[in-house]
């Protein structure tokens, strides 16, 4: 069992680096490779609902059971011992619609809740960076993390869960899971070996094909179980929503029911106009919509959890035994091979989103550089209307360094772009100037009553005669009968043959951001 201290009192003695006064029973609970490991059972915070001026929304056993693997926290208390002796904690939080907050509605985001409540307990010197985009999958975050959150963050909560496909084929060795092991590999090996944790989210209102609703009937059909592996192999610490949540929402227990949500629309169910429900079912229904969590609710427990997992890392400094000196050891460990194989993070690529995107754009007749995002939130990118439309970037083909673990690499580029079901057309992608590419099709529209972002992959072969330029068209073609089309961003790198990114499903990483039926 993780450590429960009475925080108010406890934490402020360990950050000053004292003996805790507090009597608490420990005992051994575990031999980890790098280090002791114990846990503490205090029944004054266990009896308590409050805690340096905080009220927390769910109990300590729900926040228990959300800690479903431990890990190596090794990273984590390394993290804390830094802020102890006087630096900023900072942690940076990246996922897809969820970590960006949609959906909040009248109360904060996970990651809001995360922050105040470490502030709280902690003080102002812990600093959070929400690198969440709606839409976005692990593939897109593997290169373009270090666009969203600094690299020199001590912890980072990486929230795919929702995201990632549920259940690619073949399992685990497959492009989805390839490209979330290599994101990885990418932030463990940070500049500050930050300490990474999985944050798994939970969909109760699971929609398949055909509108099929679920409702929570099936409690396995998510990426967590392939992200669990990963975690066990690389010794994650492991956060779960559907562990400490679904049972509760099962019971209709207040604050975790889901008959109704905050917003007019609940998954495919409850579709009739309500405008009092908003005001009515204020802390009384775990979910906004049918993918979001409420900010009063669902994120107030996602954030918690993240908190807890924290704050009983700092607790373990004071009431566990001295694991210093092995914390500063595993910190200078190298990362093992990767799980599935020859699958190692790319050593050189680039990531062009957001203004670095608007730089490398040459021309962009009938496009529009537009924010599609909500509620605070943004989702930028070029957009155009028409066929016929022409958007030309220019890309660098310097020839990345071959990797030694690998024998051959090729360079290719990605293109993030917008799929959803209604107004979407069609675009070809061709190459001109100092690179050569097979012409590609691309399509927006699919039927799915959800809008995701797609990573379409080119391969490129280089000329050695100038600036390489990408030529996206949009075609006369359109199975919507209009012709939106909409790029994000673009990405390039390299890939192994052994990689898995030589293989091409254009559902295969691509994810929700979160759009059911008109709720985005």
């Amino acid at each position: 069992m993780p450590f429960r201290l009475a925080l108010t009192a406890a934490l402020t003695l360990a950050f000053s680096l004292e003996h805790s006064s507090v009597t608490c029973a420990t005992f051994p609970l575990e031999t980890s490779l790098t280090a002791p490991v114990a846990t503490s059972a205090c029944k004054a915070w266990r009896d308590t609902t409050q805690s340096a001026n905080y009220t927390w929304f769910t109990t300590s056993s729900v926040r228990d059971d959300s800690q479903i693997y431990p890990g190596d926290q090794s990273r984590l208390r390394g993290a804390i011992r830094r802020f102890q002796n006087g630096g900023n904690l900072s942690i940076g939080f990246l996922g897809g619609s969820l970590t960006a907050g949609f959906g909040k509605n009248d109360a904060y985001n996970y990651v809001e809740w995360t922050s105040m409540i470490l502030e709280a307990h902690l003080g102002p010197r812990v600093k959070v960076f929400n690198g969440g985009l709606g839409g976005a999958p692990s593939s897109y975050m593997e290169v373009c993390s270090k666009m969203h959150i600094p690299v020199y963050a001590d912890i980072i909560v990486a929230e795919f869960n929702v995201n990632d496909e549920s259940n690619p084929s073949p399992p685990v060795d497959n492009v989805a899971r390839r490209s979330f092991e290599r994101m990885l590999r990418k932030l463990l090996d940070y500049p500050n070996k930050p300490a990474v944790i999985i944050l798994n989210a939970f969909r109760w209102f699971k929609t398949f094909s055909g509108e099929t609703p679920y409702d929570g009937q099936y409690h396995h059909p998510s990426a967590e179980k392939d992200f669990n592996e990963l975690a066990a192999y690389y010794r994650l610490p492991v956060l779960s929503v559907r562990s400490a949540c679904y049972h509760l929402i099962a019971a209709g227990v207040e604050g975790y029911r889901v008959d109704e949500c905050r917003s007019v629309q609940c998954g495919n169910h409850n579709l009739y106009n309500d405008d009092t429900r908003p005001a009515r079912n204020k802390g009384h229904v775990f979910y906004n919509d049918g993918v979001h969590p409420d900010g009063n609710t669902g994120y107030r427990a996602m954030g918690e959890f993240v908190t807890q997992l924290i704050l009983d890392a700092a607790a373990s400094i004071a009431q566990g035994p001295d694991t210093k000196f092995f914390d500063e050891q595993a910190s200078l460990t190298p990362l093992p091979r990767s799980m599935l194989p020859g699958n190692y993070e790319t050593q050189h690529d680039s990531c062009y989103n957001g203004q670095a995107f608007q730089e490398i754009v040459t021309s962009h007749d009938g496009w529009a550089w537009t924010d599609e995002g909500r509620g605070g939130t943004h989702k930028l990118g070029f957009v155009t209307l028409e066929p016929g439309r022409v958007l030309r970037c220019r890309l660098d083909m310097t020839p990345p360094a071959m990797s030694d673990r690998t024998e051959s690499r090729a360079v290719f580029a990605e293109l993030a772009i917008l799929k959803s079901y209604e107004h979407m057309g069609k675009a070809t992608v061709t190459c001109e100037g100092g690179c050569t590419c097979e012409p590609t099709a691309l399509n927006g529209a699919h039927e799915l009553k959800q809008s995701i972002i797609v990573m379409e992959k080119v391969m490129l072969s280089s000329t050695g005669q100038g600036d390489c330029s990408l030529v996206i068209t949009t075609t006369k073609e359109s199975d919507s009968g209009e012709h939106k089309f909409k790029v994000l961003a673009v990405i390039v790198s390299e890939a192994s043959a052994s990689s898995g990114f030589w293989m091409h499903n254009q559902l295969g990483s691509a994810m929700m951001d979160g759009q059911v039926n008109g709720i985005e």
